[in-house]
């Protein structure tokens, strides 16, 4: 690691200091504040996402269905949860494919510009 000069005060510091430590400057650069986001990371974080939201809809459908039905309530659970999982799918991926574009899901986030 090497030594840049401040683009406030034009001292030397060093290069991976946010701001400098004499007058202050913020450092970041366009090359820092352009960082590109990594393909097979962003197609992770959306599985995970998908594999998240598609579980909690199938659970909480489950829950509200045997809620509803105190007299078998595994039996209604399981028939919701064969009937909409398909559904549920489609929605989860949907859905975390749309908030990982936007960057809006842990793991997904967009660089933000200096």
């Amino acid at each position: 690691m090497g030594m840049v000069f401040c683009r406030g005060c034009g001292k030397e510091i060093h290069e991976t200091a946010p701001t400098c430590p004499l007058c202050g400057a913020l450092q970041a650069g366009p090359a820092q504040a352009r960082r590109a986001r990594n393909a097979a990371k962003l197609l992770a974080w959306g599985f995970v996402w998908t594999c998240v939201f598609w579980v909690i809809a199938l659970f909480l459908a489950g829950f509200a269905v045997g809620a509803m039905n105190p007299d078998d309530p595994g039996a209604a659970g399981e028939r919701i949860g064969e009937a909409l999982a398909l559904p549920f799918l489609l929605v989860a991926v949907a859905l975390s494919g749309l908030l990982t574009y936007l960057g809006k899901l842990p793991g997904t986030e967009k660089a933000r510009a200096a």
